[in-house]
């Protein structure tokens, strides 16, 4: 569903940046459309703090709609939401930096792939440049995830995605994209046709950028994004469907590893948090949304 980037600048300046792409997925994984919701931030910055998200929309719609209890204490929230995902076996991602970046993680072992489990307790990430989400293993970011601004590597990752669907074998899939369901073979086909050429298919759309020092999400906007969450993962659900972005839990946890991080926190989760008021209420929202 996306490429969200983090980088420090040469002028020490701490930027997030991410795409507006949407995909549905099935419950067996598959992706069966995409499209851009331009509206849609994947970004925030609140109360001084950068955020920036991939995986399945419906944490972090709840991330925003906790907007005060994340300004008094983001650890609460995103450890009520690591293992709210845990526990119902959901896949996502969320960067934190607030001087120091962490990563909020979670991905059941599954097909063969290990587990990634991270929360508050899990040690910060030393490093100027990081990404999260499906175009993260690309080689156009590889390529390009050093470079000063932090949205180049997205914009290449796209610039990719285009390129390889203006070829003339791909006009039929193209002419889906925003519009109607791929079938299984065309979601492969171009899965595999933008990974060849660095790209990733699950990326494009707009760019935003969130920079600590300048940009702010008020509650407000928070309010407006979270109606705009709502209303793409209820046009999902008629159609059986997911807002998600499957995350390559192999790659995801290389890049840990390379950085000194283990991808699963020793300890487990504090039972104490399946408990709270705030977790079951997030439980709640949870099987109403996918009629668990």
């Amino acid at each position: 569903m996306t490429t969200t980037t983090f980088r420090i600048d040469k002028n020490n300046i701490a930027r997030m940046g991410s795409d507006s792409r949407v995909s549905w997925v099935t419950n067996k994984g598959l992706v069966v459309r995409v499209f851009d919701s331009p509206s849609y931030f994947k970004v925030a910055n609140i109360n001084g703090v950068l955020y920036g998200f991939a995986g399945t929309n419906f944490i972090f719609r709840k991330f925003l709609e906790s907007y005060t209890d994340v300004v008094l204490d983001s650890n609460k929230v995103l450890d009520t939401l690591v293992a709210l995902a845990h526990h119902n076996r959901i896949q996502f991602c969320l960067l934190r930096y607030d001087g120091e970046l962490r990563e909020f993680a979670n991905s059941p072992a599954a097909l063969g792939e290990k587990e990634i489990f991270l929360d508050s307790k899990s040690p910060p990430l030393q490093t100027k440049y990081h990404a999260i989400g499906s175009g993260r293993g690309s080689k156009m970011y590889n390529k390009n995830k050093t470079n000063n601004h932090v949205c180049l590597p997205i914009r290449k990752i796209i610039g990719a995605n285009v390129k390889t669907l203006n070829k003339k074998q791909y006009a039929a899939i193209k002419s889906k994209i925003g519009v109607s369901d791929f079938t299984e073979d065309e979601a492969i086909a171009i899965f595999h046709a933008c990974d060849r050429a660095g790209g990733d298919i699950f990326t494009g759309g707009e760019i935003r950028i969130m920079e600590k020092q300048r940009t702010v999400t008020t509650q407000e906007a928070a309010a407006k994004q979270v109606q705009i969450l709502k209303r793409i993962d209820g046009e999902a659900k008629s159609r059986g469907v997911v807002c998600a972005s499957p995350i390559n839990a192999a790659k995801e946890i290389a890049q840990l590893q390379n950085l000194g991080v283990a991808p699963v926190r020793k300890g487990g989760i504090d039972p104490s948090i399946k408990k709270s008021a705030l977790y079951k209420s997030m439980e709640a929202d949870l099987k109403e949304t996918f009629n668990y």
